[in-house]
C-alpha cells in the first residue's frame, strides 16, 4: 500500500509536464510537451541512434573511460555521486545580450554503458521560452552534477537571467550561477580543455576539429541560429531549419560527452 501511494505521488508530481501531443512541425523524434501553462517541442534520442560520425566513434572506442571510477578519479569532487545523477547541457540563444531569448536547451544524460538519452527542448516562439526554462529547471532537481562547456561565463548566468525575466523564481542574485539555487556541483569543461589544448576561440566546432579531427557537414553554424530562428518565429519561414537547429543543439551535447571522455582518458 505504501509503495503504491509513493508511486501515485510521483505520478501526480510529474503529470504537469508529461502531457503531450503531436507536433505540427513534424520534426522526427519530437513531441509537444505542456508545462507551466505553456507548450514547447521536445526531441529525445538514444545515444546509439544519433549519427555523430567521428565523435560518436570516439566515445564508443573509449567507453571504458566513462566508467564511474574513472570519472571520480579525474573529478574527485564527484565521489559519492551516482553516474545517473550527472547531466550535460548546452543552450542556443537569439544573441549574446541578456535581452535575447533562449531558443533551445540541449541535454545528455549518463547511465550504464552507452544506453543514455540526449534531448532538446525547443521554444517554437518567444512565448514558449518560459515553459522551456521552467521544465529544464524542474528536470535538474533530479541531478546533482551539471556538465557544461563555457557554462560559467555563458549558459548558467544566461539561464539565471532569462528565468527571472520570465517570472521563474530563483534563490540567487542577478549574476549568481544556478548551481547555488539548485545545489548542484558544476563542472565547466572549457578551462580544463584550454589547459591542455591551445584554442583560438571557445566554439565547440573548434574543439571538434582540433581534438577529434571532425567537421560538421550540412548543418547550421551556431552563428546563423539567431537569424534563422527570428525568421521562423516572425515570418513562419524556414520550418525545415527548426530540425537543423535542434540537431545542432543535440550534437553539441554529444560533443560534451566526448570531451568528458577525452578528459577522463588523461
Amino acid at each position: 500500500m505504501l509503495n503504491a501511494l509513493i508511486e501515485r505521488a510521483k505520478q501526480i508530481k510529474s503529470a504537469d509536464f508529461q502531457e503531450q501531443e503531436e507536433s505540427s512541425l513534424r520534426v522526427p523524434h519530437s513531441r509537444v510537451i505542456r508545462h507551466a501553462g505553456g507548450r514547447f517541442l521536445l526531441m529525445e534520442r538514444n545515444f546509439n541512434d544519433i549519427k555523430s560520425g567521428k565523435i560518436g566513434d570516439y566515445i564508443r572506442a573509449n567507453r571504458d573511460k566513462l566508467f564511474l571510477d574513472n570519472i571520480r578519479t579525474r573529478f574527485p569532487e564527484l565521489r559519492g555521486i551516482p553516474k545517473n545523477k550527472i547531466i550535460a547541457f548546452d543552450i542556443e540563444t537569439c544573441g549574446f545580450a541578456y535581452r535575447d531569448p533562449t531558443v533551445s536547451i540541449g541535454f545528455t544524460t549518463f547511465g550504464r554503458e552507452l544506453a543514455t538519452k540526449s534531448g532538446v527542448l525547443f521554444a517554437r516562439d518567444y512565448s514558449e521560452e518560459g515553459p522551456v526554462i521552467s521544465y529544464f529547471l524542474k528536470m535538474l532537481e533530479d541531478y546533482e552534477v551539471l556538465i557544461t562547456y563555457n557554462g560559467t561565463a555563458f549558459d548558467l548566468p544566461r539561464l539565471d537571467e532569462r528565468a527571472k525575466l520570465n517570472g521563474i523564481s530563483l534563490a540567487t542574485n542577478k549574476y549568481a550561477p544556478l548551481t547555488k539555487a539548485l545545489k548542484c556541483e558544476h563542472i565547466d569543461l572549457y578551462p580544463l580543455v584550454k589547459s591542455r589544448v591551445r584554442l583560438p576561440d571557445r566554439k565547440l566546432s573548434t574543439i571538434e576539429k582540433l581534438i577529434f579531427n571532425f567537421e560538421r557537414i550540412g548543418g547550421i553554424p551556431s552563428a546563423r541560429i539567431p537569424e534563422l530562428y527570428r525568421r521562423f518565429v516572425m515570418e513562419g519561414d524556414g520550418k525545415g531549419n527548426v530540425e537543423k537547429i535542434m540537431q545542432h543543439n543535440l550534437f553539441d551535447t554529444v560533443t560534451l560527452k566526448a570531451l568528458l571522455t577525452y578528459l577522463c582518458a588523461a
